[in-house]
Parts: structure tokens; sequence; C-alpha cells
């Protein structure tokens, strides 16, 4: 179970590392972005729970969850139809 969430973060931070506007930094803000997870993969209702201070960079945020879906759908042992998931990015304008 843990490992496909592991999955679904890893997949978002490797798509947020292939925008030439950003690079990973911890030290430069972070902003937590939620979502609804469906079974099938798809993602809903995307959004800052936690602004960064920067308003482009929350937007990009978002974009960046948008785009790295549709996720693997889920594993079987995981019951119910959606999960809600957080997750931190942590990215810094070059």
């Amino acid at each position: 179970k843990e490992a496909y969430f592991r999955e679904i973060q890893t997949l978002i931070m490797k798509r947020a590392e292939q925008l030439p506007q950003f690079q990973a930094s911890p030290s430069d803000g972070v902003v937590r972005v939620g979502f609804i997870l469906k079974r099938n993969g798809k993602v809903e209702d995307v959004q800052v729970q936690e602004s960064s201070g920067n308003k482009g960079f929350d937007q990009e945020a978002i974009k960046i969850v948008q785009e790295a879906a549709p996720f693997p759908p889920f594993l079987r042992s995981l019951k119910g139809e959606q999960r809600y998931i957080v997750v931190p990015l942590s990215l810094a304008f070059e």
C-alpha cells in the first residue's frame, strides 16, 4: 500500500522536474497540493491545501499534479473507490 502512494509522489516529482522553469529545492518554498485519486488512477478536485506564499508557484504545482495524471489504478488491496491525497512539492525558480 505504501509503495503505491510513494509511486504516485514519484510520478508527480518526475513531472515537476521536466519543467524547465523549475528545479527541486527544499529551501525555497513548499506548497501542499491535495486531490482526490480515483480507483482508476484519475484525479479530481486538485487544489492547494497549504500555499507557498507565491500564487504563481501554487498554480504551477496544481498544473504539475494534473499533468502527471492519470496514475496507475489502485492495487486490489486498496479498499474504496477513492482516496484523498496531499503531496508536498518543493520547487524553486531557476
